[in-house]
């Protein structure tokens, strides 16, 4: 038997319960992002609490330039890989661009599909107070969802780039405004994408030359040990999620 069938053959399934428990204590909620079965059981081997199927894999792993190619047929290929992959973390598959937009019943039906097909736990999707409704209907089919507000790369035309968001008085209390929306609409959690670096923190941060010797050579004078202390830097200046890739993995 292999480490990690060892590691995984006793452990108990994440419920959404177990999360909510987990905030009211005050512990961290471990979560990352999965695309495949390897992946997903590494992952959960190693103790994860959550594990999303995130649309971006449209980028990360089909090669296109934004996330709005991918469609349900494709999410839910990856989505029943991870669940093969994972015995205990909680399961969140990424619903797709136009996948719950354009009709609240489509939603609510392609929402199930991500439970009764795929093996999820749950589903999100993007958007703010505009999408509460649709939340609403979700959540009343027995679906649990997580919110995504702020930076939301599938209305990345829209929003005119990769930009940070909420970073004025007036966009911050529009977060604001989405956020709470969401809440009284049901969401479980709630992604905010928003955190970019730019100017004077991305360049201190990109200069690990400037960290001492001794530090360097503890993390390993090799591409993966170095783009490890890179992402420890990146963290330190405020990025709140850093995926290093070794030989075609994401870390």
């Amino acid at each position: 038997m292999s480490a990690v069938s060892n590691l995984t053959a006793a452990k108990k399934k994440i419920t959404l319960k177990d999360l909510q428990n987990k905030k009211v204590q005050g512990d961290q909620i471990v979560a990352l992002t999965a695309y495949d079965y390897s992946l997903a059981k590494s992952l959960d081997a190693g103790g994860v609490d959550l594990i999303l199927v995130g649309d971006s894999l449209g980028m990360v792993v089909l090669g296109h330039d934004t996330t709005l190619s991918v469609n349900m047929d494709e999410m839910l290929h990856h989505c029943k890989a991870v669940a093969r992959g994972t015995q205990s973390a909680f399961l969140v598959g990424d619903m797709p661009f136009l996948s719950y937009q354009v009709d609240i019943q489509d939603a609510v039906r392609n929402a199930g599909r991500f439970l009764s097909e795929a093996g999820m736990n749950s589903v999100k999707l993007e958007g703010g107070f505009q999408m509460a409704s649709t939340v609403r209907a979700i959540v009343r089919a027995g679906i649990p969802v997580m919110g995504h507000i702020g930076l939301m790369p599938q209305s990345v035309h829209q929003i005119g780039g990769y930009s940070i968001q909420g970073n004025t008085a007036s966009k911050a209390r529009s977060l604001l405004e989405d956020a709470l929306a969401l809440e009284e609409a049901g969401c479980f959690a709630m992604c905010h994408g928003r955190d970019l670096i730019d100017g004077r923190a991305a360049k201190r941060a990109f200069r690990i030359q400037d960290e001492p010797e001794k530090l360097r050579q503890q993390y390993g004078l090799t591409s993966l040990g170095q783009c490890a202390l890179l992402g420890r830097r990146l963290v330190e200046a405020g990025c709140r999620l850093v995926t290093l890739t070794y030989g075609g993995w994401d870390m």
